[in-house]
């Protein structure tokens, strides 16, 4: 925990007590991060970022490079590097044992807000108040997706696949596709999902703890086609607008067959799961 007196406190989690303080630091904390492993802790100042020893409380190292406030820091899932954004519009990558900086991000026209790491270590997402998300190569910087919020970006994160990446804004969540990352055959990165209360049909409501165990087995399939699937292993009929594609299938005796025991919803995920195993991403 921050406050803008300059000091960090940190808490035991079973007992809520505080059991170490770092004072008399000289700027307010605009961020701070720990490192996957526990070891270290790392904050973000006025243009300044320091990682310092868990144990002891003692400053590690101190990278400056940034020209104002520090917004969000994070470590990679390594723990070998750490991105930072700030109100200078910028992010930066530094070394996590020596605080070098190795690349600096540039094309935020407004503060960076959050920063997030892919589940690989691969890419890292940042979020402006610009309005936009941005990924980036972790290896160099170089810009591989832009994509248009609605209003600012307060937070961004990673689907545990790399599949997804998620966006806050004042007045709504968002659910970019990165798959075209995962799939070097892809070239452009697809249209946003808007997320909201009265988003989803009442038929679609079931879709996305569907989403969340497909995803966790490494599918990542279309929504349309988990709707669809869904939909035909309950037993429902196919409607006049089905596309032909899907008419095809469902004239196929072997799905007719499945689609006649009329599977409960668990099991149905489970169906689906292992129909869509192996299945390349992409559209």
């Amino acid at each position: 925990e921050t406050e803008r007196a300059g000091c960090v406190y940190v808490f035991d989690t079973r007992s809520g007590e505080i059991v170490h303080r770092i004072r008399g630091l000289p700027d307010a904390i605009g961020a701070l991060a720990w490192s996957p492993d526990g070891r270290w802790l790392a904050t973000g100042g006025m243009r300044d970022i320091t990682v310092w020893d868990a144990a002891t409380l003692r400053p590690r190292h101190t990278g400056v490079g940034h020209s104002d406030v520090v917004r969000s820091v994070a470590w990679s899932p390594s723990g070998d590097r750490l991105a930072s954004g700030s109100d200078d519009h910028t992010v930066r990558v530094w070394e996590g044992a020596s605080g070098a900086e190795r690349w600096c991000g540039r094309g935020h026209a407004d503060q960076v807000q959050s920063v997030a790491w892919a589940p690989d270590g691969r890419h890292l997402a940042s979020g402006s108040a610009d309005g936009t998300v941005r990924v980036w190569d972790a290896s160099d910087g170089r810009e591989r997706g832009r994509f248009e919020a609605k209003g600012g970006v307060w937070t961004v994160a990673w689907a545990p696949d790399g599949a997804f990446v998620v966006s806050s804004s004042n007045d709504d969540i968002r659910v970019w596709d990165t798959r075209f990352l995962l799939n070097p055959a892809s070239a452009e990165p697809p249209a946003a999902v808007a997320l909201a209360a009265s988003a989803l049909p009442p038929g679609g409501r079931a879709l996305p703890p569907v989403l969340a165990v497909l995803h966790r087995l490494g599918i990542q399939p279309p929504l349309s086609l988990v709707h669809e699937l869904r939909q035909r292993l309950g037993g429902d009929d196919p409607g006049a607008d089905t596309p032909d594609d899907w008419r095809t299938v469902t004239a196929c005796p072997g799905f007719q067959q499945l689609c006649r025991l009329r599977w409960p919803a668990p099991a149905r995920t489970g169906l689906i799961a292992l129909l869509l195993h192996g299945l390349p991403p992409g559209p």
